[in-house]
């Protein structure tokens, strides 16, 4: 069985090892503290510091600082950062890092700020102040720390400074990342517009997260009384997506289900990633009806992606004294696996798109994952770290964009299951019709040919031959509505028609002539139209045996550009003289013709008639 997703593996895993060594450092140049100054005036409000900071070259402890934050060769220990993200890389054997920074207060009066910065690239902030040749520590904050315990009541990283009117002070910021890749976004503001900012961020956050949990009920009673497959994956990719914003917003920070294993607040993030790669495969791969043969390769691929993303999810039951040793791997494999997941992903719509003719999911998918995955890449390129967008799926567009997408399946399925019992009423109607039909020949035709030879037998004078000749016709007309009702279903349709005309030819004096020069095209009809062709063909022969008079008649099958073509020929006396227009027979050829979008054309003279029935190819 591996055999046949060897060459996916081979693919995947050069991919992979290509991509598992970029979880190195940025690169950042060496600078002087006067660069990192960052100026308070009267009006100010806030202000994105990762520029003005300068970042420790290792880290060091706090008795290495209380020692040396005196010593101007402290100073040696730093590099400039030169963007609003300061990156330190994936955390090893050194989980501490230093910021340093210098406020310069030119305004009148004391100024009260905010230090804070989002909580998903650290787990811990210890603030220490330098002022007039005095270290004294600023505040501190845990992952863990409950919301009453922290200088200001929200989910994010804020720690308190102050700075006298008219006075420079430098702060050192030591950052502590336990689990997974290490950064920082700094920021400082008033109280005032942290505050007010702080809360429309949570606001905002809590809106969402309902939204998704209203959208995950409402599809998840959806799929069930529906039986709708897609969108029952659809809520397992959003349990995952939401576990994954809960914990980027903050919200999940005191989770800690057992020191046993490594699965906790600091690397929840990482696990709910690797959910949302495992789940995302099944709900895409039912997403799209289209012939599973199209997605052959796709889901090949899309089994290999999850094995691995299991694999990785399962180290998250070590020790955290085992785990630590595997976390550059974790880390990097868990951005590489997302990385790799949304390339095929695309490559998913992009097969439906060729294949299927289906651009809608390509264009959505292209919107959605396409813009992350550049900014990965320009990152592993340019700045030889892999790493990821803080919200790498783009949550809010990606499920409006596959909810109306499975509001647009549902719809269609049901107008489908709509047409399907419409067409199964119609069928029995057209089944009662033909039962109905079969039950007065029997009646008038059998019946009576059966009560003339009866009577020939109470005649004084018995006529044998009379009564022989009789019984003859009675015995054909039997077989002949018999061979009308075989049930041959386990036959493909070209095999049906051909054991028809077979049949025909044994029980009538007309001679039937059958050739097929489409290849075989009409196998590949849907069974209910396969079914409703050859009740036609089979109603059509019927009456050319029983009303046209003719001797000879030729079914052909043809393959056009557009239409696979069924022509019927016989060289009777033609339909207005043989059977009425509104006769039963050809109402149900009519009937049957319109159910299956199948065109169908009369051509009728005295020296013959001529059925041609045209079957587009979009059916």
């Amino acid at each position: 069985m591996l055999g046949r997703y060897k060459n996916n593996v081979v693919g995947l895993l050069a991919v992979m090892l290509l991509l598992f060594g970029c979880g190195q450092k940025e690169e950042m140049p060496t600078t002087s503290v006067g660069r990192a100054a960052i100026y308070i005036t009267d009006d100010y409000t806030h202000e994105e510091i990762g520029p003005k900071v300068l970042v420790a070259n290792k880290g060091f402890s706090e008795a290495f600082l209380k020692k040396n934050y005196n010593n101007p060769a402290l100073l040696k220990e730093f590099r400039a950062s030169t963007k609003k993200e300061v990156l330190f890389g994936i955390q090893n054997t050194t989980s501490n890092y230093w910021i340093l920074f210098k406020v310069i207060n030119q305004s009148t009066i004391v100024q009260d700020l905010v230090f804070y910065t989002p909580h998903m690239g650290s787990d811990a902030l210890k603030m220490y102040s330098i002022n007039k040749g005095k270290l004294k520590p600023c505040g501190q904050i845990h992952r863990l720390t409950p919301l009453y315990q922290r200088s200001s009541q929200f989910f994010d990283f804020a720690l308190p400074l102050s700075v006298q009117a008219q006075d420079t002070t430098i702060f050192l910021l030591k950052s502590s990342r336990f689990m997974g890749f290490h950064r920082l976004i700094p920021q400082i503001a008033t109280p005032q517009y942290y505050a007010k900012l702080s809360i429309y961020q949570n606001g905002t956050h809590l809106i969402e997260c309902s939204f998704i949990v209203a959208l995950m009920l409402t599809t998840f009673f959806l799929g069930l009384f529906y039986k709708q497959k897609s969108m029952l994956y659809f809520v397992l990719y959003l349990s995952n997506l939401l576990l994954l914003l809960l914990s980027y917003f903050g919200y999940l920070d005191f989770f800690s289900p057992s020191n046993r294993i490594s699965i906790n607040s600091s690397s929840l993030s990482l696990f709910s990633l690797l959910g949302c790669n495992i789940t995302v495969h099944p709900f895409m791969y039912h997403l799209v009806r289209v012939p599973p043969s199209i997605l052959k390769t796709y889901r090949q691929g899309a089994i290999i992606l999850i094995f691995f993303n299991l694999c990785v999810v399962l180290l998250g039951f070590l020790p955290p004294n085992v785990f630590m040793y595997f976390n550059i791997f974790m880390a990097t494999s868990v951005n590489t696996l997302a990385a790799i997941n949304m390339c095929w992903i695309l490559y998913h719509a992009f097969i439906i798109f060729v294949k299927a003719k289906i651009p809608q999911l390509l264009i959505i998918e292209l919107i959605i994952f396409l813009p992350p995955l550049v900014q990965v890449i320009s990152n592993w390129l340019f700045f030889k770290t892999f790493i990821f967008p803080h919200l790498t799926f783009l949550p809010h567009l990606s499920i409006a964009a596959f909810f109306v997408l499975l509001l647009l399946q549902l719809k269609n399925d049901l107008t489908t299951m709509k047409n399907l019992r419409l067409l199964e009423r119609n069928l029995i109607k057209i089944r009662k019709t033909e039962i109905e039909a079969i039950g007065r020949n029997l009646h008038d035709n059998v019946g009576n040919i059966l009560v003339s030879a009866y009577e020939y037998l109470n005649l004084k004078e018995n006529k044998l031959e009379i009564i022989q000749s009789l019984l003859i016709d009675a015995i054909n007309e039997v077989r002949f509505i018999s061979h009308n009702l075989v049930n041959d279903k386990e036959y493909a349709i070209t095999e049906k028609i051909d054991a028809l005309v077979s049949r025909l030819n044994d029980c009538s004096i007309v001679n039937f002539k059958y050739r097929d020069f489409s290849l075989e095209k009409l196998n590949t009809l849907a069974p209910y139209q396969q079914q409703n062709i050859y009740m036609i063909i089979q109603e059509i022969m019927t009456n050319i045996i029983k009303h046209a008079r003719a001797t000879e008649a030729t079914l052909q099958i043809f393959d056009t550009e557009q239409t696979i073509q069924l022509i019927v020929e016989d060289d009777g006396i033609g339909m207005e003289n043989a059977i009425p227009n509104n006769g039963i027979g050809l109402k149900n050829i009519k009937k049957r013709a319109a159910i299956s979008n199948f065109k169908i054309t009369i051509d009728s003279t005295t020296n013959g008639t001529n059925f041609i029935i045209e079957i587009p190819y979009e059916n």
